[in-house]
């Protein structure tokens, strides 16, 4: 029973390795970029070339990308932490002997049971993260190269406009 758990605390790692990005740093660029779309909203589009289109059309659509995952990341990474101390929880059981060879088979089916319901949700868990990391790192060097592009196209529209 021991190797069953440690094939859940394997998942869990797995799902912990994809976790590269901050929490707070995904909420914290969703919110800005959020803020600067809304400014560029207002912005009289005769003082934007069409580069500077090109680079906020990319901006844009890495912010879709960031206001999709911030709830569904946090919400993965609450579940990944809940996980753990469910896994938690089934090891010390375990080693406890609640399920040795000695119990009788009602507790052995009773294992079976919560261990195919951690091993499911540790399957979702790990299908979300690694959808989530992927999104992120797709949409990470077009935000690197594009954000700084627009901090300085703002930079020079705030002192065009006031």
């Amino acid at each position: 029973m021991l190797e069953y758990s440690d094939s859940l605390w394997q998942k869990h790692k797995s799902i912990r390795s994809l976790f590269h990005f901050k929490r707070n740093v995904i909420e914290d660029r969703q919110a800005e970029m959020k803020q600067v779309l809304q400014k560029l909203k207002f912005i009289d589009s005769s003082l934007i070339s069409s580069e500077e289109l090109a680079e906020i059309i990319h901006y844009e659509a890495v912010y879709r990308v960031y206001k999709d995952v911030v709830d569904n990341y946090t919400n993965t990474v609450l579940e990944a932490e809940d996980l753990f101390y469910v896994v938690r929880g089934l090891e010390k059981q375990v080693k406890k002997g609640a399920y040795d060879s000695g119990v009788d088979d009602i507790k052995r089916v009773q294992f079976k049971k919560e261990y195919d319901e951690i091993n499911n949700r540790l399957t979702k868990n790990f299908t979300d993260a690694a959808f989530i990391n992927e999104q992120l790192t797709s949409v990470e060097p077009v935000y690197l190269r594009v954000s700084p592009k627009i901090d300085a196209m703002m930079a020079r529209l705030e002192v065009q406009n006031f």
